[in-house]
This record gives structure tokens, sequence and C-alpha cells, in this order.
């Protein structure tokens, strides 16, 4: 439970390079950067929802960083 004014850091591997791990769908479930940012908003997030993303070599990792609005 967040409150209002409190922060989320989330980070995650992109996307593409989790669909080549052919990971289990029963057990997870993949996100695009602009999904997450939806769900966040759709959560209490508002607008305030701070997406970096960072590569090195063929890696793309991405950092989401929200704060709880209500």
């Amino acid at each position: 439970i967040l409150k209002p004014g409190g922060f989320v850091v989330i980070a995650f591997e992109d996307i593409q390079q989790l669909k080549q791990r052919n990971l289990n769908p029963d057990v997870f479930c993949l996100y695009t950067t602009e999904k997450v940012k939806d769900l966040l908003s759709k959560s209490g997030f508002g607008t305030e929802i701070d997406i970096m993303s960072k590569s090195k070599g063929e890696l793309k990792l991405h950092c989401v960083v929200a704060k709880k609005t209500t």
C-alpha cells in the first residue's frame, strides 16, 4: 500500500528481449513500456510517471519512477 505522494520504482527488461526467452505465459506477463505507463496511470499514479531506458550492447533495460497521486 502506497500513500499519496509516495514513489514506486520498477525496473524491467525490454519486451522484445523477454519474448526471445520463451517464458511460460502462465507465469510471466510481458508488457511494453507504454502498457506499464498506462497500468500505473489507471492505478492512481496520474501523469507523474517517468520512464528511462538504457542500452548496453544488445541489452535494453527500462526503469519507471511514478508518484502516487490518489
